[in-house]
């Protein structure tokens, strides 16, 4: 799945659409028919139990601002028939710190994870 993934943001790239996969929002569909998508359930709820954020992981994993699963069909086809991905420009602004981006009213525009470790 993260191969896809990444194959999805490097097009984009390719294309100019975004610089960094940073600067990149994840969309993914999963067939909710698959053995995959159910392993991953599996997954997800140990992660969950051990107190790790599903979306945090998924996140740092991809290498991405932002991500979410989606419950509609319409994305790319992947060379997964399980995955449609999505690829877009993140919301917000790039935080300066650490180049996370998020929709952020802070004035040197920090996120909210560069705030809570710096205190401000």
């Amino acid at each position: 799945m993260r191969d896809v993934v990444l194959k999805a943001i490097e097009e984009k790239r390719k294309d100019g659409e975004i610089k960094h996969s940073l600067g990149a929002k994840v969309q993914i569909y999963l067939d909710p028919n698959s053995e995959q998508k159910k392993q991953l359930d599996d997954f997800f709820r140990t992660l969950k139990d051990s107190g790790e954020d599903v979306q945090k992981f998924l996140k740092d994993w991809f290498i991405v601002s932002q991500f979410n699963f989606v419950e509609k069909e319409d994305l790319s086809k992947t060379d997964l028939d399980w995955v449609n991905v999505s690829v877009f420009n993140a919301d917000g602004v790039k935080c300066p710190r650490c180049w996370q981006w998020e929709a952020t009213d802070h004035e040197t525009q920090l996120c909210s994870r560069c705030r809570d470790v710096l205190g401000k």
